[in-house]
């Protein structure tokens, strides 16, 4: 694995078990998001073609599973958002820190040939867009 890779999966490493979580919480929401078409097939096509004296009951206890599904649809999904954004915020913080800490270490012939506020720029830039492609992936 190239250096720079191995590097962008250590900022992962404290947030392992979370990032597992979320994960397996995002792969649950999408498995009950694609159930809910299932379901209204299941009352189209069997329940409202079957026995009409039972077709209500079964109308509810479909409607119910749906309501509990949905419940755990936004459980999960809120889980995602929240725990999400969490990790990332606290990964930008530490790529915050490690580049504050380099911007430290350079020599103060650094900066008398580089414009520190293109500089300051170009870090606000790229922070900014390291975190919009972490929102647009939640």
């Amino acid at each position: 694995m190239r250096p720079s890779v191995h590097k962008f999966f250590s900022y992962y490493k404290p947030y392992l078990r979370i990032f597992i979580l979320v994960l397996a919480c995002s792969f649950i929401t999408s498995v009950v998001t694609l159930v809910f078409p299932l379901l209204v097939r299941y009352i189209t096509k069997n329940v409202l073609e079957g026995n009409s004296s039972t077709a209500l009951g079964e109308v509810y206890e479909v409607g119910g599973l749906m309501l509990v599904l949905v419940a755990i649809q936004n459980i999960g999904n809120y889980f995602v958002d929240y725990k999400g954004h969490e990790i990332g915020a606290r990964m930008e913080s530490v790529l915050r820190s490690e580049l504050f800490a380099h911007i430290q270490k350079l020599p103060l012939s650094f900066y008398d040939k580089e414009k520190t506020g293109r500089l300051n720029t170009q870090f606000v830039g790229d922070f900014s867009q390291i975190r919009f492609c972490q929102l647009s992936d939640n």
